[in-house]
């Protein structure tokens, strides 16, 4: 299983947009296949940070994942939407 939390920092006068950019996301990413678990989260204490936390059933399922056409989009809007790199964090599950 890949188990990834993805921490997104947007820009302050992006904040609305990328929430329902990102909230577009979950309803394709849950109907792959190799979907276990995706979903969305924004922080009770800074607005500008949203999480996602994501399983896949293996590696092949999350690249397949993403070469999604809206991960395609995000990538192209990273300048315009994120006030500094995403952070990925892959996930190791305790037994």
């Amino acid at each position: 299983m890949k188990v990834l939390a993805v921490t997104i920092r947007v820009k302050k006068d992006k904040i609305k947009i990328s929430k329902s950019f990102f909230q577009s996301f979950i309803k394709p990413s849950r109907a792959e296949a190799g979907c276990v678990e995706y979903d969305l989260f924004q922080s009770a204490t800074d607005e500008q940070v949203f999480y996602f936390f994501e399983k896949w059933k293996d590696d092949q399922a999350f690249q397949e994942h993403s070469s999604q056409s809206f991960l395609q989009e995000f990538k192209e809007r990273y300048q315009e939407l994120l006030e500094e790199p995403n952070k990925l964090l892959w996930l190791t599950p305790i037994e």
